[in-house]
């Protein structure tokens, strides 16, 4: 089949088109055209243009048409296809913009492409699998999948949106628990609050002790206390809890609290409010955030030493990929707003200590993270046991009001076991336990409450008429106890099982009790105690030996005379009538009628009594001598 090429030049430019279309307009010059046919050998035609007709080249097989450019700067080669099935092309140097008459293109053969780019007529493409959950095993063709993302800090996703798991960049699968602690471990109960202070009422000095310098203030109202410096250049007021909370190893320990700032305006002023071992003001030691100056940061304080940090986890600042959300979009936190933070370490003096808060959405938000281990060779704190303190300062001239708002503390461990040598105050918190005391009815056999008196004493009623039956009781070794109190209903009866002159028996109530020893005793005044005996079982009846007598002579006459005084601490007393004339001893009243007479040289003796002595005679007088013990 023969095919024909018009090739022209128009505008300078040169066009190819099928011979007897009307395609040109204002065509100059000359174009050179070789054909080349496979089946011959090369020919060379020169055909000059015309204005009505270009050129024109009968072509019976046309593999290669090349076109030889004139001395124009620039052109365009238009190719137009003949009808037939040959494809014909036109090669130039420049720039060929190739046009088909008709679509699609018409390609036989065999054809090499190398990397192709495919692009499909919607995007995106669309890949649907044909298995549904749980209903059928995986196959080996089946499209992969990507479990998971590792990133330095955890992703944050919009809700709704497909998600993949979350690695940090050591491989290990992010699974936090809302139950594990700082030391990584998963808490199994409940937290134990130790300390806890409520502003919703009158400050409680048993509880918190505030203190002000200058016009520095600490005022509770609205559910909430308020610590302001006022309007001083320079001023203070503080608040530390009464108890502090005690350090239990190998759990964690922690502080929550609300709080809410001062935007400050000067540098020489801190908003503080922390776990210390002190009142901020005295403290060595502990953990805190705040305002130091006009920055907020996370702080720790060391052997007097303070470190401030800006938020290493989160800013809080609503930057991207920040945790702090509402309706999972991302929020500022506005520090003049009242907002809940807590701050948990376990010491070990190299556990961690992380800082956070709670954002509206109801997650704890990690926006500080303290990470300890492998970073120095001294504790982080000298002192675990922290008590819980806030301080509002301003150290220069400066009359902004500083204010600090909070409404509740809480501190405590992860730990409600506490040692028995721990001082326990009437702020000391315990866990309610109720139980009941009941005892088992010998008659009917059933159950039956124990029972108090109106003063909360134990009523044990004794007044069984067949008394209290103790047959054997353990040993029982008493170490130390408190003295207890037992009230009774009525007076104890404890009632023997043996009657008199019965046998010897091991279980029989003792009645006289001694106690054997080789040297006499020696008791104190007005104390209870057994009889003594000695190794032979023999009762000491023999009074202590005196150590001093007492000697003198007294004339008698016939009124009634006084011959020895009386004495408490007499033993005896002997009195001799060493007269002629006889002598009747007895008391103040004594008479010759009612005295005991006293011949010369007889002698009267008296033993344990301490009375007063007197004596008269009938008629003259008559010396007297005694001896007293």
């Amino acid at each position: 089949m023969e095919s024909s090429i018009k090739i022209g030049i128009i505008s300078g430019l040169l066009a190819v088109g099928i011979a007897g279309t009307a395609l040109w307009a204002a065509i100059s010059g000359n174009v050179a055209v070789s054909v080349v046919d496979p089946a011959s050998s090369i020919k060379y035609y020169t055909v000059p243009g015309d204005a009505t007709n270009g050129m024109y080249v009968n072509v019976r097989t046309l593999p290669t048409v090349t076109v030889i450019s004139p001395n124009q700067a620039n052109f365009l080669a238009t190719v137009y296809q003949a009808t037939g099935t040959n494809l014909h092309t036109v090669v130039d140097s420049g720039t060929v913009t190739a046009n088909q008459g008709t679509s699609p293109w018409v390609v036989s053969g065999t054809v090499s492409v190398g990397t192709p780019t495919v692009n499909q007529g919607t995007s995106p493409w669309v890949i649907a699998g044909n298995k549904t959950n749980n209903s059928a095993v995986p196959g080996t063709n089946n499209i992969g999948t990507l479990p998971a993302i590792a990133t330095a800090y955890r992703s944050v996703l919009t809700s709704g949106n497909q998600g993949s798991l979350s690695m940090d960049l050591n491989g290990n699968l992010r699974t936090h628990s809302l139950a594990e602690s700082v030391m990584g471990d998963i808490v199994s109960q409940e937290r134990s609050n130790q300390v806890e202070v409520l502003f919703s009422s009158a400050f409680d000095a048993t509880v918190i002790t505030n203190t002000t310098t200058s016009t520095g203030t600490a005022t509770q109202s609205s559910g909430q206390a308020v610590y302001a410096t006022g309007v001083g250049t320079t001023a203070n007021a503080s608040a530390v809890t009464v108890s502090n909370i005690l350090y239990r190893p190998g759990h964690e320990a922690y502080f929550y609290f609300s709080a809410a700032w001062t935007t400050p305006t000067n540098a020489n002023s801190t908003q503080r409010i922390g776990a210390m071992d002190a009142v901020f003001g005295s403290a060595s030691n502990g953990f805190y955030m705040g305002y130091e100056g006009l920055s907020m940061q996370a702080s720790i304080r060391q052997g007097g030493v303070d470190t401030h940090q800006t938020f290493n986890s989160d800013p809080l600042d609503g930057s991207a990929n920040s945790a702090f959300t509402r309706n999972d979009v991302i929020e500022v936190v506005d520090f003049t707003k009242l907002n809940i933070f807590r701050i948990r370490w376990s010491w070990f003096g190299a556990a961690p200590v992380i800082w956070q808060i709670l954002s509206p959405d109801g997650s704890w938000v990690t926006f500080h993270h303290y990470r300890n281990p492998n970073t120095q060779n001294i504790p982080s704190i000298a002192q675990p046991n922290l008590f819980l303190s806030l301080a509002v300062d301003k150290t220069s001239s400066n009359t902004t009001d500083l204010k600090m708002y909070t409404a509740c503390w809480a501190g405590g461990t992860t730990d409600n076991g506490i040692k028995l040598t721990d001082t326990l105050t009437d702020n000391t918190l315990a866990k309610l336990t109720r139980s009941v005391m009941v005892g088992h009815s010998t008659v009917g056999g059933t159950y039956i409450n124990v029972k108090v008196n109106p003063s909360g004493a134990l009523a044990v009623d004794a007044s069984d008429s067949t008394g209290l039956g103790i047959t054997s009781l353990p040993s029982v070794t008493v170490v130390s106890m408190p003295t207890v109190t037992v009230n009774q209903g009525a007076n104890w009866a404890i009632l023997g099982v043996y009657s008199d002159d019965t046998y010897n028996h091991s279980n029989k109530v003792s009645v006289l009790g001694a106690r054997s020893t080789e040297a006499v005793p020696s008791w104190g005044e007005d104390r209870q105690v057994p009889l003594s005996v000695d190794l032979t079982g023999a009762v000491r009846t023999t009074s202590a030996l005196s150590t001093s007598i007492t000697t003198s002579q007294v004339v008698v006459s016939n009124s009634a005379t006084l011959i020895k005084a009386s004495n408490t601490s007499r033993r005896s007393l002997i009195i001799r009538n060493h007269g002629s004339v006889a002598v009747y001893v007895g008391n103040s009243g004594v008479t010759t009628s009612i005295g005991m007479i006293l011949n010369q040289y007889d002698a009267l003796s008296f033993d344990k009594n301490t009375a007063a002595i007197y004596g008269i005679t009938s008629s003259g007088t008559s010396t007297v001598s005694f001896v007293e013990e």
